[in-house]
Protein backbone atom coordinates (compact mmCIF):
# COMPACT_ATOMS: atom_id res chain seq x y z
CA UNK A 1 0.00 0.00 0.00
CA UNK A 2 1.48 3.40 -0.84
CA UNK A 3 2.63 6.00 1.94
CA UNK A 4 0.15 8.56 2.76
CA UNK A 5 0.98 11.81 2.09
CA UNK A 6 -0.74 15.16 3.13
CA UNK A 7 -0.36 18.24 1.10
CA UNK A 8 0.13 21.60 3.64
CA UNK A 9 0.06 24.77 2.78
CA UNK A 10 4.04 25.04 2.88
CA UNK A 11 3.47 22.54 0.31
CA UNK A 12 1.13 24.07 -1.94
CA UNK A 13 3.49 27.35 -2.11
CA UNK A 14 6.47 25.55 -2.71
CA UNK A 15 4.86 24.24 -5.73
CA UNK A 16 3.59 27.79 -6.93
CA UNK A 17 7.11 29.14 -6.61
CA UNK A 18 8.82 26.32 -8.40
CA UNK A 19 6.32 26.41 -10.82
CA UNK A 20 7.02 29.36 -11.83
CA UNK A 21 10.22 29.09 -12.72
CA UNK A 22 9.45 26.00 -14.92
CA UNK A 23 11.20 23.15 -13.47
CA UNK A 24 9.84 19.35 -13.99
CA UNK A 25 7.05 17.53 -11.90
CA UNK A 26 9.77 15.31 -11.16
CA UNK A 27 11.92 17.68 -9.13
CA UNK A 28 8.76 19.28 -7.67
CA UNK A 29 7.85 16.29 -6.35
CA UNK A 30 10.65 15.01 -4.96
CA UNK A 31 11.22 18.50 -3.02
CA UNK A 32 7.76 17.93 -1.63
CA UNK A 33 7.98 14.41 -0.81
CA UNK A 34 5.17 12.71 -3.02
CA UNK A 35 5.01 10.56 -5.91
CA UNK A 36 4.97 12.45 -9.65
CA UNK A 37 1.10 11.03 -10.15
CA UNK A 38 0.11 12.43 -6.53
CA UNK A 39 1.81 15.76 -7.10
CA UNK A 40 -0.06 16.01 -11.10
CA UNK A 41 -3.64 15.29 -9.44
CA UNK A 42 -3.27 17.73 -6.38
CA UNK A 43 -1.76 20.48 -9.35
CA UNK A 44 -4.94 19.87 -11.34
CA UNK A 45 -7.33 19.98 -8.48
CA UNK A 46 -6.01 23.11 -6.77
CA UNK A 47 -5.75 24.64 -10.80
CA UNK A 48 -2.40 25.42 -10.40
CA UNK A 49 -1.93 23.38 -13.97
CA UNK A 50 -4.06 22.96 -16.76
CA UNK A 51 -4.05 18.81 -18.37
CA UNK A 52 -5.51 17.44 -21.57
CA UNK A 53 -5.14 13.65 -20.09
CA UNK A 54 -8.37 12.08 -18.66
CA UNK A 55 -6.42 10.65 -15.89
CA UNK A 56 -6.28 13.76 -14.19
CA UNK A 57 -9.52 15.77 -14.76
CA UNK A 58 -11.77 16.47 -12.26
CA UNK A 59 -16.02 15.24 -12.21
CA UNK A 60 -17.87 18.10 -13.77
CA UNK A 61 -20.88 19.20 -12.48
CA UNK A 62 -24.28 17.37 -13.03
CA UNK A 63 -26.79 19.59 -14.90
CA UNK A 64 -30.23 19.63 -12.58
CA UNK A 65 -33.80 20.73 -13.21
CA UNK A 66 -36.24 20.85 -10.51
CA UNK A 67 -39.31 18.27 -11.80
CA UNK A 68 -41.67 15.94 -9.79
CA UNK A 69 -41.46 12.97 -9.28
CA UNK A 70 -43.19 9.78 -11.17
CA UNK A 71 -43.98 7.72 -8.25
CA UNK A 72 -44.74 10.08 -5.35
CA UNK A 73 -45.30 13.39 -7.13
CA UNK A 74 -42.71 15.29 -4.80
CA UNK A 75 -40.94 18.22 -6.46
CA UNK A 76 -37.46 17.34 -6.15
CA UNK A 77 -34.39 19.01 -7.66
CA UNK A 78 -32.69 16.09 -9.43
CA UNK A 79 -30.25 15.22 -12.41
CA UNK A 80 -31.53 15.49 -15.80
CA UNK A 81 -32.86 12.57 -16.87
CA UNK A 82 -33.30 10.90 -13.26
CA UNK A 83 -37.57 10.89 -12.75
CA UNK A 84 -37.56 9.39 -9.77
CA UNK A 85 -36.90 11.00 -6.37
CA UNK A 86 -33.89 9.03 -4.23
CA UNK A 87 -36.46 7.51 -1.86
CA UNK A 88 -38.50 6.29 -5.05
CA UNK A 89 -35.37 4.88 -6.33
CA UNK A 90 -34.20 2.75 -3.14
CA UNK A 91 -37.21 1.41 -2.20
CA UNK A 92 -37.37 0.11 -6.07
CA UNK A 93 -33.59 -1.25 -5.93
CA UNK A 94 -34.90 -3.04 -2.90
CA UNK A 95 -37.64 -4.76 -4.41
CA UNK A 96 -35.29 -5.97 -7.50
Amino acid sequence: MAKKFTFTLENKRVAERIIMCDLSHLIIARKIGCEVTTLKRWLVRHRLIETETAKYLQATEVETRTRPCMQCGVDEEQPRNRYMCGRCRAQITRII
